[in-house]
């Protein structure tokens, strides 16, 4: 159990080329490093200078579940001490890499002491989420930002600061700007750091476990600190031989259990040290300084644990730099599918065609995306797949067109002042791009990246998001317009896949072409002849007005029709009609009977299917897997075995 024989290789090409080209966040396009390990007989994950979270890890695990890839074979190598003995999850501290570096490159961590002070504290918030928002905000309200250097989002620190680091030094360009960005003058000008670390637990329940990054170990090189992060943050650093600074703060922070109130305490030791006269802390600071020779020295000498050692031997790795050539030559066929969480979810439609059989799968669905992404990514995965050898009729395209009131907007490092804002904070699901370069890894949304507006008022983690979207829903948003979008979208894919001869099918999550709604029939929990309309009818919490039950079938006594025969939306809106009229409808699959036309998979689920809706607790809005499997036989691989698409 647990281990790859030599002779599975072929498997194991598979199953690297299937995780590298996951949208698992860190482990798919972001992984950098993934190799089979000889001795072990293992795939190995490493997520340099990342610590996996729940979340996560139960993508992970439900991915491999829906692909067949067995998760015993798999050894995830999170930069997360605190995993240590977990069947499937190793962690190393983010010490080793520092100690490295510091031996190779001890001159870059040189600071001057004894300098002017100009500032009290510094505080670096370069990377928006929740707790650094909190710092922030906390900062202002007391009038303690005139003491610091504090950065956070767009507040920029001194140009002199800035330019005192090594991040654009030439001859540094092959470290991680985590190593090389060290500023030296913003030590010798200030007392002590704040370091918001990376994890904490205010706003999540999902990052309880101390994660020790290179915020703080630059810190430990170079000055006294205090740490915004996890209870026992400090204690973890005592166990590694390091020294803090009792002595100068209230370090009893670091038990406090509730977040907010670890905040709170260490802002009020920031009050209470920026009103100490600059010679008494001069005093202080100096008899303490002692400590940060203490560090370095026990930084420098760390040793990298033995069974870390033995995980990223080099002689033991093998690395398939052309898992996706492999795959290329071993599968003829390439699938390519695309549309909206209805399409890449968990255990979607996708997940369940037999691969050795149809061909390899390729799922370019991306959650809450709208029509306009659908066609991007259908046209540039299939003009790459031409770009790297496959032939035109070796491809099939599957789409699943998405709600036509979805919008995208593209925002880019080079041209959003408020780019930076946009993109930070957790799990990225507000986010998406679909192009990457030859080693399977897309753009970095610190460049660019396309924000989803998915439904009115999502409720993404990003906030600021949230605010620009809802000006969007409320002043700019248009029925007519989006219609004509998704009209526009669909002919040109259309009119792509003809001119190459590439043989495709498209459908729809639900029916989007008609104005329709549906009236509540008696007996149940929402008002008899509550008019309800789209998804809000096929997801049947009107049966009980409750999150989620396992029993939401479609009511035998709701028999009236819903869609059939009502109004197309090309004819409520005319400017969209020749459009309509261009589209080539036997490309098309619906679902069609006495109370619906022009149907999607939603109504195929509860008027066909007849199955309970609702994907669990966690996720009741979409169909469940079993659903998504009864689709795949009985619709999908129909199509897929119709060699005239």
């Amino acid at each position: 159990m647990g281990e790859f024989s030599i002779n599975d290789i072929d498997e194991i090409k598979k199953y690297i080329y299937k995780i590298n080209n996951s949208f698992i966040p860190l482990i798919g396009f972001d992984c950098k490093t993934t190799f089979y390990h000889k001795s072990l007989k293992k795939i190995i994950i490493t997520l340099d200078f990342e610590s996996i979270t729940k979340d996560i890890r139960t993508k992970l695990l439900k991915f491999c579940e829906h692909e067949k890839i067995p998760f015993d074979k798999i050894l995830i190598i999170s930069d997360n001490a605190s995993y240590q003995n977990e069947q499937y999850l190793f962690g190393r501290s983010g010490f080793e890499g520092f100690t490295h570096v510091m031996n190779t490159y001890e001159w870059m961590y040189k600071v001057k002491y004894g300098c002017d002070i100009k500032k009290i504290y510094n505080c670096l918030n370069f990377a928006h989420n929740n707790h650094r928002r909190f710092v922030f905000e906390s900062l202002s309200s007391n009038d303690l930002l005139k003491y610091g250097y504090v950065s956070y989002w767009n507040r920029d620190l001194p140009k002199e600061i800035e330019d005192s680091g090594y991040r654009n030094d030439s001859g540094l360009k092959h470290l991680h700007t985590t190593h090389s960005n060290f500023l030296p003058k913003l030590i010798e000008q200030t007392f002590f750091s704040v370091v918001t670390e990376t994890h904490h637990d205010y706003g999540t329940h999902d990052q309880k476990e101390v994660f020790i990054t290179e915020k703080t170990i630059k810190s430990l090189i170079s000055q006294p600190f205090m740490v915004v992060s996890q209870k026992g943050f400090l204690s973890k650093l005592h166990d590694e031989g390091f020294k803090t600074y009792s002595e100068i703060f209230d370090e009893s922070y670091d038990d406090i259990d509730n977040p907010i109130d670890r905040i709170n305490f260490i802002i009020d030791e920031i009050k209470r040290l920026c009103n100490i006269p600059l010679d008494e802390l001069t005093d202080m600071f100096e008899k303490v300084r002692w400590k940060v020779g203490h560090n370095y020295d026990v930084l420098k000498s760390f040793k990298q644990p033995k069974k870390i050692k033995k995980i990223m031997d080099i002689k033991e790795r093998i690395f398939f730099r052309s898992t996706h050539k492999f795959m290329e030559k071993k599968m003829d066929t390439r699938i390519i599918t695309a549309g909206c969480s209805f399409t890449n979810s968990d255990g979607t439609w996708p997940y369940h065609i037999n691969e050795k059989k149809y061909g390899w799968v390729h799922n370019i669905g991306s959650v809450g995306v709208g029509n306009s992404y659908i066609s991007r990514s259908v046209i540039w995965e299939v003009n790459n797949s031409i770009k790297i050898g496959l032939n035109p009729k070796d491809i099939k395209v599957l789409i699943m067109w998405s709600g036509i009131s979805r919008k995208e907007f593209l925002s880019t490092k080079r041209e959003n002042p408020f780019h930076q804002l946009w993109i930070d904070g957790p799990h990225k699901n507000w986010m998406g791009n679909f192009i990457r370069d030859e080693g399977w890894v897309t753009l970095s949304p610190n460049d660019s990246t396309w924000i989803k507006s998915s439904i009115p008022h999502m409720p993404w983690d990003n906030k600021d998001v949230t605010k620009f979207l809802d000006l969007y829903w409320k002043h700019f948003y248009s029925e007519e317009e989006s219609l004509i979008n998704t009209f526009e979208c669909i002919l040109k894919t259309q009119w792509y896949l003809d001119s190459l001869g590439i043989e495709y099918k498209m459908m729809c999550w639900q029916n989007i072409f008609n104005k329709y709604s549906f009236r509540v029939p008696s007996g149940w929990a929402r008002q008899e002849g509550d008019e309800i309309f789209g998804h809000e009818i096929w997801n049947l919490a009107w049966r009980d007005n409750t999150h989620f039950r396992d029993d939401r079938y479609w009511p035998d006594n709701a028999t009236e029709k819903i869609s059939k025969d009502t109004l197309l939306l090309k004819d409520w809106y005319p400017n969209s009609s020749h459009l309509w009229d261009m589209i080539d409808w036997d490309k098309w699959w619906f679902y069609e009977d006495e109370q619906v036309e022009y149907g999607g998979l939603a109504e195929w689920v509860c008027l066909k299917a007849r199955d309970p809706w609702g994907n669990g607790k966690d996720d009741p809005g979409h169909p469940s897997p079993s659903s998504h499997e009864k689709f795949c036989k009985e619709i999908i691989i129909p199509i897929l075995e119709n060699t005239n698409g």
